[in-house]
């Protein structure tokens, strides 16, 4: 969105290979699959939105049949039933729910086609022309430090509470942990990019009318940096 906008920024590694994004509804709500959207009220955020679209889109599900709602995250809506399904973030949001005691049906868009990458890192054209050297040891760092979280997810909160002495260590881990499947798939080296994935979540944000106008998909990314530290091959 922001190449479209004029920005002169590219991808050179994401993080989550599944998107953190999901839908859940109450354990015993019968819901189940995006089928079961129809005639519900679903709590959305603006950046879940094109996931939700697109996720029903696939199954045949179009806005009429179900209501969108952009309010506060407020437990005592999903508490009184006044919205059914929430849109929360697997390693965040999610735990407003679980920690009010509600037992949850989680829909991964993943399930259902909608291939997005999350936690994206970019740089200006203008660096990567400029200091590909000093944006290849900053990503080497990051990707670094990725590998060890997710071999050592167990230390991620002690880790935390040194930032944030305000942290909760349990949680901070727990989030992590959660993480280690949506980053570390067993597809590709951690940080890995592909074209087909691009080109899909580019597919996505033009069919929802998203984009401030086209985009050259090849130029939105750079796989420099990962095949200088990897190699060619995923």
């Amino acid at each position: 969105m922001a190449r479209a906008e004029g920005a002169a920024v590219r991808a050179i590694a994401t993080i989550y290979r599944r998107s953190p994004t999901v839908f859940v509804a109450a354990a015993d709500s019968g819901i189940t699959r995006p089928q079961d959207f129809v005639g519900r009220t679903v709590l959305v955020s603006a950046s879940g939105l094109p996931n939700l679209r697109a996720m029903l889109g696939r199954v045949g599900v179009t806005p009429d049949q179900y209501t969108v709602l952009t309010a506060p995250y407020d437990v005592s809506l999903f508490e009184s039933g006044a919205t059914q399904i929430w849109s929360v973030y697997l390693t965040g949001s999610i735990h407003i729910l679980l920690e009010a005691g509600f037992e949850l049906n989680i829909i991964y868009p993943d399930d259902y086609g909608v291939h997005v990458y999350d936690d994206t890192i970019f740089a200006t054209d203008a660096l990567v022309a400029a200091e590909p050297e000093l944006v290849m040891r900053f990503l080497r760092a990051t990707l670094q430090g990725w590998t060890y979280a997710i071999e050592h997810p167990e230390d991620m909160g002690a880790l935390v509470l040194q930032y944030d002495p305000q942290a909760d260590v349990a949680l901070e881990t727990t989030k992590m942990t959660d993480s280690v499947p949506l980053i570390h798939t067993g597809e590709d080296h951690i940080g890995w990019m592909r074209a087909d994935r691009w080109q899909g979540m580019y597919d996505i944000l033009l069919d929802q009318g998203l984009l401030a106008g086209p985009v050259d998909v090849d130029a939105v990314y750079t796989m420099e940096f990962l095949q200088s530290i990897y190699g060619d091959e995923p």
